[in-house]
């Protein structure tokens, strides 16, 4: 095979489209890999291209820092974005990917930069990419390229004013744990539904071969999946036993505690993963289910088909403002809320590159606004769970305390249902974190009145 086989250059050639329309235009990581990658290509090359641009932009600030460190920042001999998105994914892959070989990242991206970039970006990258293989790992380069300077380089795949509010909360240790946690490849795990873990598991290691399959760290339905390939493609995830969702997302929805003949109100919906893992939980309950997004919806009617649940009704409306009758009154209440998305930084690294230092306290207005749409809406004696995605407390903590100051006849009560094993945080509410629990980072408070 030669060494810079054409589908190999155009793949990282589409991969560094990619990366520069997230980084210029703020799309997510999913469109652009949709729009500009994946058409044509082999569900392997869809599973390397995604591999690729998620793990680049995880790492992109640590990535850039190393880069300036073996060159001088204001001289590097790039004249665009895409040929310094080139240079980065050729690092990711000699740092990262023990399974691409290093001489085939040296020569695609020297070979790109040469057609693109002319004289002075190739010698430059082949020397560059060349000492970064000889180091053979992330920790050799940073003691070679940067040495003493180990925690700058690390942290420098975070925003400043982030890495600055994580210290802040978790303290030096607690946050850099957190933040590397985060920058790991996250599990790829499951919820299985009326079926057996263990035949759901069968199943999977027989339709892929080399499969590897174990139980959830947390959560008796929960299976962790490695090298098993497209699982949407599988029977069972068209007959809806077989669902992709992060353990951490599947805990929350259980911890509800909805069941038997529950009135229950879901005012974010979104695409209806956990409103179906809700719908699945109930006997003869029903689910009323708000969005303000018709595209979400859409996307709710079909997960609700596929896992053959019947029990929801959706409407199109700002949950803010429930379009419900005053009297209307539910056993259970989920406000599953819109969030700075930080707790999800592994699977959507992108964030980093968008959120601004502002955001978490602004969406903290709109969460505050959202549990007083549906705090008239809970029956006395039931449960309203709060959660988001974010590991900020001005997103969780702050966002409960103002709404119990100013909703006195509520307070905050058990989340009704926990894993064995797993225990509330401070306060009695949880707070999953990646370098702790090994989910993606939540928090979550039951309030009751």
């Amino acid at each position: 095979m030669p060494r810079t086989d054409a589908k190999g250059l155009a793949l990282r050639s589409d991969c560094a489209r990619a990366l520069v329309e997230i980084k210029t235009h703020g799309w997510q990581a999913p469109a652009a890999l949709l729009r500009l990658v994946f058409e044509g290509r082999s569900a392997r090359d869809r599973a390397l291209a995604k591999d690729l641009v998620t793990g680049t932009l995880r790492w992109k600030g640590t990535l850039e820092a190393l880069l300036a460190a073996m060159g001088t920042r204001s001289h590097l001999p790039f004249e665009d974005d895409w040929s310094l998105m080139v240079m980065l994914l050729a690092l990711y892959q000699l740092l990262f990917m023990e399974k691409v070989p290093g001489y085939a990242a040296v020569d695609c991206a020297v070979e790109l930069l040469k057609r693109r970039s002319g004289r002075k970006a190739a010698p430059f990258a082949n020397a560059v990419l060349r000492r970064c293989a000889a180091a053979g790992s992330l920790e050799a380069l940073i003691g070679d390229a940067a040495p003493g300077r180990r925690s700058q380089i690390l942290w420098s795949s975070y925003p400043p004013w982030l890495r600055r509010r994580l210290v802040d909360v978790y303290g030096e240790t607690g946050a850099f744990d957190l933040a590397m946690a985060m920058n790991g490849r996250p599990p790829v795990t499951v919820r299985v539904d009326r079926m057996a873990p263990s035949e759901a598991s069968a199943a999977i290691l027989e339709r892929f071969e080399g499969a590897r399959v174990g139980p959830g760290r947390w959560h008796p339905s929960c299976l962790v999946v490695e090298k098993g390939g497209d699982l949407t493609r599988l029977d069972l995830h068209a007959r809806g036993v077989l669902t992709v969702q992060d353990e951490g997302s599947q805990i929350v929805g259980h911890a509800l505690g909805a069941g038997g003949d529950d009135r229950v109100l879901d005012t974010c919906c979104g695409m209806g993963i956990k409103t179906s893992q809700i719908g699945i939980l109930l006997g003869e309950g029903r689910i009323v289910a708000l969005d303000r997004s018709p595209e979400k919806l859409r996307r709710l009617g079909q997960e609700t088909a596929r896992t053959g649940v019947t029990c929801v009704g959706a409407v199109c409306a700002d949950a803010t403002r429930p379009p419900l009758a005053p009297g209307a009154l539910f056993d259970r209440i989920l406000v599953d809320a819109p969030c700075s998305g930080t707790g999800s930084l592994s699977r959507k690294p992108e964030i980093k590159l968008r959120l601004k230092p502002s955001d978490p306290q602004r969406l903290a207005g709109l969460q505050g606004d959202l549990l007083r749409g549906a705090a008239p809406h809970l029956r006395r004696g039931g449960i309203l769970l709060y959660s988001v995605c974010s590991v900020l407390p001005e997103e969780g903590p702050g966002v409960i305390e103002k709404f119990l100051q100013e909703n006195r006849a509520f307070a905050v009560a058990s989340i009704p249902r926990l894993p064995a094993g797993m225990t509330p945080s401070k306060g009695a509410t949880l707070l999953l974190l990646p370098s702790l629990h090994g989910t993606e980072g939540f928090f979550a408070a039951a309030l009751t009145r």
